[in-house]
This record gives structure tokens, C-alpha cells and sequence, in this order.
């Protein structure tokens, strides 16, 4: 493989980001590009890579290589066989021993596969009424389905963001204990022929089921926290943050809900934002606005995002 040229530490990242990805990458190759990139010998190089990751090339190798547990999780739940797994992981055989049993305890995909429908996931989420309340109406007004019969809500996404719903799935189950664990996410094929994930809450608190049954739309748009507006933005809106370049519209956005779009102008002013409507779709289409936008829902959030959604958290200047 070619490694691009720069620095040494941004050359060790760039080869490190494509040992997953690029099957053609040798690992043990490492040392000896960067030794002939930048003129240096074996120990010098062991020597800065290891004060820049804290272990050898091998071990950050490895650290690589292996699965998360969150990431098994979701693998082994869109798996129907260990065949499946294994072609999905693209791990060699050495790594695939006592891999079950280190995050689960079990030996078998088929025991494994059973815990992992009741698996709940890690995220940073700081569960408080008002975040509570946000998150559930970003889905309301944003990708979310919600019935109110059933007081539930149905989170869908096309395959490549399946990451997306697991994140959400994880930040309900953090907000509201008892709805279904991000686990039991399920993979469904449309009649169109592509594939979709889906989750489904069960029935949320009556407190927050009956505030809904009697909010406005106009109280739906200003229980959004910031963190809510960003969910429903990154559901919803098109975000070019390029601003190297000219374009009409930073950030776009399509509302069906006349009352919804009113509202939400109204809500951004007070956050320092200035919008057009045209055609029920929200837009700003000045740097500074896009900018102010950036740093209020987007910038505060984005690490924590999943990286199926970098290309909406990036911005050029």
C-alpha cells in the first residue's frame, strides 16, 4: 500500500485507519515504510509510535483488528449463521478463537446470538426530563414513527445506518429503562429490494405519552433541546457545511408541517439564527448563520454521533 506524504505521526494514523479496510495493507509493513519515509531506524520508529499510542505495532494492531463488544453485538444480531459472522467481520480464524466466550461467557454463536437480543448499549447520554422529553419528540417530528394508540414509537433507518438506530435505541434505553433493549433491533427487506433496520420502544411513560397527546406542534418545536434538535436535524435536514466554496444553502431542510416550520424559524431566532422558508423546506443560506448553527447543534454532539453520520458533522472553512 502507499501511505500519502506528511508528518510522522499523521502518516502512522493514515496506514493504522486502513489495516480494517484495505485487505492489501501488511500490518508488520508498518516500521519499514515509515523508516524509509522518514529516514530513521528500527528503534527510533518503536520508539515514537510507542509514546504515541502506548503499545507496540502489533498490539495497536490487534486493538484494531478485534471487534468491540458493541460492534459483535450488532454483527451477530444481523447474522443468522457464525458463516454470516465470520464473512462480516473478515476475521482470520486465530482471532475468532474464544471470542464468544471472552464477551459473553458462551461458546456458541447460537447462545451468543440469544444474549444479544437483550443487549442494551453504551452511549453518553445524560437522561434528565427535559432531555427525555427532547428525545422523544425529536423522533416524533424527525424519522421516528410514533402510534398513539399503542404510545410507541418505531425508529427505521436503510441498512448502511443501522448504526443510527442502534445509537438511538441505546439513548432510549438509557432514558426510559424499560423500553426494548437495543438488541432486539430487527433487519427487514423491502419489497424494493433494499434492507432496513427497525426498532420499536413499546410503550413509553404515560407522563411523557399524555404530554404529547396534548402538546401543540409549537410545543413540540420548543421542547427541543439542543441536543433534540440536533437528533431531528441529522434525521432530516442536509447539512453542506463547505464554506471553502459558495453555495445557496448550508444547511436545508424539509418540513411537511406548515405549523412545525413556523415554529422551528421562531425557535432558531432565539439561538441567534436567521432562516428563509421556501416550499416547506427550512434554510440557511449565510456563512455566519450556517456557522452559528454548526456550533449550537452540531459541534457540541459530534463525537458522539456514529460514523455513518460524519458526513452531516463535518465543516470546511
Amino acid at each position: 500500500m502507499k501511505v500519502k506524504s506528511t508528518d510522522f505521526k499523521s502518516f502512522c494514523d493514515e496506514f493504522l485507519s486502513q489495516v480494517k479496510t484495505n485487505k492489501d495493507v501488511k500490518p508488520n509493513s508498518l516500521c519499514s515504510l515509515a523508516c524509509a519515509e522518514f529516514g530513521i531506524g528500527t528503534v527510533a520508529f518503536c520508539k515514537r509510535f510507542k509514546s504515541y499510542y502506548g503499545m507496540t505495532v502489533s498490539e495497536k494492531v490487534n486493538t484494531i483488528l478485534q471487534p468491540t463488544r458493541n460492534e459483535l453485538v450488532k454483527a451477530i444480531i444481523l447474522s443468522e449463521c457464525v458463516g454470516d459472522l465470520w464473512e462480516t467481520l473478515n476475521l482470520s480464524q486465530s482471532r475468532r478463537v474464544g471470542l464468544f466466550d471472552k464477551h459473553f461467557g458462551v461458546s456458541t454463536f447460537e447462545r451468543a446470538r440469544a444474549i444479544c437480543l437483550m443487549e442494551t448499549f453504551e452511549v453518553k447520554y445524560n437522561p434528565t426530563i427535559d432531555e427525555n422529553k427532547s428525545l422523544v419528540v425529536s423522533q416524533i417530528l424527525g424519522d421516528g414513527h410514533y402510534c398513539s394508540d399503542r404510545q410507541a414509537l418505531t425508529i427505521s433507518h436503510g441498512i448502511r445506518q443501522s448504526d443510527y438506530v442502534y445509537y438511538k435505541a441505546a439513548l432510549f434505553n438509557k432514558a426510559f429503562p424499560h423500553t426494548n433493549p437495543a438488541g432486539s433491533v430487527k433487519t427487514f427487506k423491502h419489497k424494493q429490494g433494499h434492507e432496513y433496520v427497525t426498532w420499536y420502544s413499546r410503550k413509553l411513560p404515560t407522563k411523557i405519552t399524555e404530554w404529547v397527546k396534548n402538546a401543540t406542534k409549537d410545543e413540540l418545536v420548543k421542547a427541543l433541546t439542543p441536543f433534540g434538535m440536533c437528533l431531528y436535524f441529522m434525521d432530516d435536514g442536509y447539512l453542506n457545511f463547505d464554506l471553502s466554496g459558495r453555495g445557496n444553502n448550508y444547511v436545508q431542510m424539509y418540513v411537511q408541517d406548515g405549523l412545525v416550520l413556523s415554529s422551528l424559524v421562531e425557535e432558531l431566532k432565539t439561538y441567534g439564527i436567521s432562516t428563509t422558508v421556501s416550499n416547506n423546506y427550512l434554510k440557511i443560506g449565510t456563512m455566519d448563520s450556517a456557522v452559528m448553527f454548526y456550533k449550537c447543534f452540531i459541534e457540541p454532539f459530534k463525537d458522539n454521533l456514529p460514523d455513518c453520520l460524519r458526513y452531516k458533522t463535518e465543516m470546511k472553512i
